[in-house]
C-alpha cells in the first residue's frame, strides 16, 4: 500500500479491502487455485 507521497501520510498504512481483494486473486491465480486462469500457468 502507499502510505506516503511528498512525505504526507496518506491512508491508514494498512492493506484496504480492495488491495485484500486484488492480493488475494493474485495468490488463487499463481499457485493454481483458480483453474479459469490455469492456462496462464506453465509448470517447472
Amino acid at each position: 500500500p502507499i502510505r506516503e507521497l511528498d512525505r504526507i501520510e496518506i491512508g491508514a498504512g494498512s492493506r484496504g479491502p480492495i488491495t485484500e481483494k486484488i492480493q488475494s486473486a493474485f495468490f488463487d491465480i499463481v499457485n493454481g487455485k483458480n483453474p479459469k486462469y490455469a492456462h496462464w500457468l506453465t509448470r517447472v
